[in-house]
């Protein structure tokens, strides 16, 4: 088909995008559409942040996105993706994810999959806050990061985390890979990521990252005591807690269970300094097992002191770490 300035061809005569008004999409011969509903996957902001999504979204849109184009191509039909010609930010995420299909179904490089977009004037993602953003983290940087992530194979031991009554797992890739399409599991990824159940996400072999406890739990379960993290923690052999905000909880619970526990607080919303991360650097190194980081919120400062042993060990560019952590 002719692909107009509403139409942009992923895979030919297979798969494209298509920029619409409504939710259902003009009446072509030979196509069929498929709209996400903005339901289903929901980025749910700080400040004027508004996205990448999470890799839970990211791994369930590629999964349906696959079975569509199988069952377009049963019917001899071509596939358009819909998206709102009037959401600029909806365009940037939906380019995202089908740049991260392309690099998850078909194998591409990531300037490969972004190269289809490349005529689109798309903005870069914003920071979790609302001042102008000074530093630029596009589209190509988040496919690179996952482009990475996917390749990689991590230097430590699998981490395989199953709970016998619930069938909890995270990551397990046969060859201790960051992640993998047949492995990730995206209901474990999807209920350990709300605050009531952890706060959790994995972002390596080594690292989990987790919203900071206290030592109350709060009535709504927006926080928990360390007790509720130690028996996930020693499933995961995590043998070391690092703390990077100030204390809300005592840290006895988990050095009785026998994970280490190491604070190295620094303000939020500033470089850690260079001491701090040396420690942090050579804490981790020294530590047989996986290390569970928190700050406040489990994000900024957790986000950046991983982001620094990942460059220094696992081979990725600052905006690629970037790119992953987000």
């Amino acid at each position: 088909m002719a692909v107009t300035s509403s139409t942009v061809e992923i895979l030919p005569d297979r798969l494209y995008m298509h920029l619409s008004d409504d939710d259902i999409g003009p009446v072509l011969p030979h196509t069929t559409y498929f709209n996400v509903s903005p339901d289903v996957l929901v980025y749910i902001n700080y400040f004027d942040d508004f996205g990448p999504l999470h890799l839970g979204h990211t791994f369930r849109f590629c999964e349906v996105l696959s079975d569509q184009l199988t069952a377009a191509k049963t019917a001899h039909v071509q596939l358009h993706v819909l998206v709102s010609s009037t959401d600029i930010h909806a365009q940037v995420n939906m380019v995202c994810l089908l740049a991260c299909w392309g690099v998850l179904y078909n194998r591409q490089a990531p300037e490969s999959a972004v190269q289809p977009f490349r005529h689109m004037n798309l903005p870069s993602f914003h920071d979790a806050t609302d001042e102008a953003c000074s530093f630029q983290v596009a589209v190509v940087d988040v496919v690179r990061g996952f482009h990475r992530a996917l390749s990689l194979q991590a230097r430590q031991t699998i981490l395989q985390f199953e709970e016998t009554h619930n069938n909890i797992t995270w990551f397990r890739c046969i060859r201790s890979t960051y992640t993998c399409r047949q492995s990730f599991n995206i209901a474990d990824y999807l209920h350990y990521e709300k605050v009531e159940h952890g706060d959790l996400n994995w972002i390596s072999p080594k690292f989990v990252a987790f919203a900071g406890p206290q030592d109350v739990a709060t009535p709504d379960a927006t926080t928990h005591p360390p007790g509720f993290f130690i028996p996930m923690f020693m499933k995961a052999n995590v043998t070391l807690v690092v703390r990077l905000n100030e204390a809300l909880y005592d840290p006895s619970p988990f050095r009785s269970a026998g994970i280490a526990h190491l604070d190295l607080g620094f303000p939020d919303g500033a470089n850690p300094p260079s001491a701090i991360l040396r420690r942090f650097l050579a804490a981790c190194e020294a530590t047989p097992g996986a290390v569970a980081v928190h700050c406040k919120a489990g994000l900024g400062r957790t986000g950046t002191v991983i982001g620094c042993y990942m460059i220094k060990h696992d081979g990725f560019k600052a905006k690629d770490a970037i790119g992953w952590l987000r």
